[in-house]
């Protein structure tokens, strides 16, 4: 009996001991920065949308098959690299392509350049997995906002 009293006597002090451990090393770590956040994943479009004044549609359907697997990874140095994906729509077309990238705005926007053609969004959503752009323009003198919703792997 002596035995089983001091061996639950032992196994509720290392129980206290080990409960009242300092928690210190499961804090958040610092968030990431929107920079961090980009160069973190390679993103694919998974949605894209026009909006004409209140009517929203959906243009992600009319997207070919091959430009389903195209990816976008943002690169230390401000570059960046465009994969057309294992189903290329122009075989004669490099594979991947380069071009830069930066943030302004209090990196609420996202300026790309590729081939010196550049176009700049405003990023409305960016986690660890996933990234809103918008970019508003006019088209036949009409206000048309496309949004474009990549999924981060």
């Amino acid at each position: 009996m002596k035995r089983i009293t001091c061996f639950l006597l032992a196994l509720t002090a290392g129980s206290v001991f080990v409960g009242c451990s300092n928690d210190k090393k499961s804090e958040d770590p610092m968030p990431q920065s929107k920079s961090e956040l980009l160069m973190a994943k390679t993103w694919t479009i998974t949605a894209e949308t026009e909006t004409v004044g209140t009517t929203t549609k959906s243009v992600f359907e009319k997207y070919d098959a091959c430009e389903l697997d195209n990816t976008t990874q943002f690169l230390a140095g401000n570059s960046m690299s465009y994969d057309q994906g294992a189903i290329q729509c122009d075989p004669d077309e490099p594979r991947t392509i380069t071009g830069s990238w930066a943030l302004s705005e209090n990196d609420t926007k996202l300026a790309l350049v590729v081939y010196g053609f550049g176009t700049q969004g405003k990023i409305e959503e960016l986690t660890e997995n996933r990234m809103v752009l918008s970019e508003t323009a006019t088209v036949n003198n009409r206000k048309v906002e496309t949004t474009i919703t990549f999924s981060g792997k």
